[in-house]
């Protein structure tokens, strides 16, 4: 088995909902850059394109999170 990937979608779903629940922009910058920053954050990205080249359902996911790592340096 490669891991509940399921529990990692939730996982980021999670995550996402914190970041969009911060009322201030500042702290949801913060917030957001410090979650992104994580190598667990970043592996699991990478393990989410992995598992999506036979689970398509996780392609979306995998994509808006590479987006914000991409976008992470800007």
């Amino acid at each position: 088995d490669s891991g509940d990937f399921g529990l990692l979608d939730r996982t980021f779903d999670t995550l996402e909902g914190y970041i969009e629940r911060t009322p201030d922009d500042h702290w949801k910058a913060y917030l957001k850059r410090t979650i992104l920053k994580s190598v667990v954050v970043k592996g699991a990205v990478d393990a989410m394109y992995e598992v999506a080249r036979s689970e398509s359902q996780y392609l979306a996911a995998a994509q808006k999170w590479q987006a914000w790592l991409d976008g992470l340096d800007e």
